[in-house]
């Protein structure tokens, strides 16, 4: 792949192809067909590793010493108006700021046929560790909606898997009670308070990237009305006979469109798995008191239309090592989404580590 001076480009006759209805790919080892919010596809056949977070679901593909194939999912957003904003949002938010230089920006728009949905390709080349990534960003809007993938490779035969996709790729309308609607109604409980217990779950079981623990971690903050705060998060590795534990508590004072937290406490645990249940701790292994990070947040309460769901999406300047890394997605980049549990949720009850 060294010295490929551009990116595949998906033949513009194969784009206007997209047809009504999801294919399943032949062959014996084809894949199930996959879905999330309005997109649903099958991917090629082959082993692939499942990666799921709150704004997306990850797929890939490796193959040991030659490279790898991922495929990024993005959830539906609020369009920003047009497609040609939306493809502007998911290049800055998903290749300028990850990769920083990536050259040969080319794009190709077409309909997605029998639908009222239209997407933007946009290809490019980096440069990571000294090898070409191949990269190609897909933008689809409709409906007042707007959802996105991202092809990473590394290796040049999985040029062709990118096509494959994009050829049984299926983009389905909303559910609405009115044919004029293109937007479901917002429910009635929306949160309008900051007040009480929120949850967040990722989990990645991809092999590739640096950091990235195979498994799940589930966080949990508990915002009280005499403003104290306490935050749990239990991560649990796929590997290994440890589960590691982070608690903190302190304070919170609400302000204009946010509010700062101030811990004055925080600890890291490392616990043992309990034999014939993996999940549960079972003997305090080493308790280390962690620095205490005080972090301005902004926060808005947001509707995913898709899964008709609220988030309290957090937002920050920089990561902190409380929250993790940012989710991602094009419409808060630099945040975190929540979601309200019960009363008595503790950090090792509701754990989903992937989405149905």
């Amino acid at each position: 792949m060294s010295g490929r001076p551009t990116m595949l480009l998906l033949a513009f006759s194969g784009l206007l192809a997209l047809t009504s209805a999801a294919a399943v790919l032949p062959g014996p080892s084809a894949r199930a067909i996959q879905r999330l919010d309005f997109m649903s596809f099958t991917l090629p056949a082959g082993e692939w590793q499942t990666e799921s977070a709150p704004s997306y679901d990850g797929y890939t593909r490796p193959v040991p010493g030659r490279g790898f194939c991922r495929l990024t999912v993005h959830r539906v957003v609020p369009s920003r108006g047009s497609l040609a904003s939306d493809a502007a949002a998911d290049w800055e938010a998903l290749i300028a700021r990850r990769y920083p230089g990536a050259a040969n920006h080319t794009t190709r728009t077409a309909p997605v046929s029998g639908t009222a949905w239209t997407f933007i390709q946009q290809t490019a080349v980096a440069k990571v560790e000294g090898a070409d990534m191949l990269l190609s960003v897909h933008t689809f809007t409709g409906h007042g909606q707007h959802m996105s993938l991202l092809f990473e490779n590394t290796h040049q035969p999985f040029d062709d898997l990118v096509n494959q996709v994009i050829g049984g790729l299926h983009m389905s309308a909303p559910q609405v009670a009115g044919a004029s609607a293109s937007r479901a109604p917002e429910p009635q409980d929306r949160p309008t308070s900051l007040l009480g217990k929120w949850q967040r779950t990722a989990s990645s079981f991809s092999s590739w990237g640096s950091g990235d623990v195979q498994g799940y971690t589930h966080w949990l903050y508990d915002f009280r009305a005499d403003g104290t705060f306490t935050m749990a998060s239990k991560t649990w590795p796929q590997g290994g006979m440890e589960i590691l534990y982070r608690r903190e508590s302190g304070s919170f004072l609400l302000e204009s469109e946010g509010f700062t937290l101030r811990p004055n406490q925080s600890v890291s645990e490392r616990w043992s798995k309990r034999p014939g249940h993996l999940s549960d701790p079972d003997q305090l292994i080493s308790r280390q008191a962690n620095p205490l990070e005080a972090a301005r947040y902004r926060f808005v309460f947001h509707y995913s239309s898709g899964i008709r769901e609220w988030n309290l999406v957090l937002m920050t300047d920089r990561p902190t090592g409380r929250d993790g890394k940012f989710d991602g997605g094009t419409l808060f980049p630099n945040g975190w989404y929540y979601k309200q549990t019960l009363a008595d949720a503790t950090v090792e009850s509701d754990v989903v580590a992937t989405r149905p």
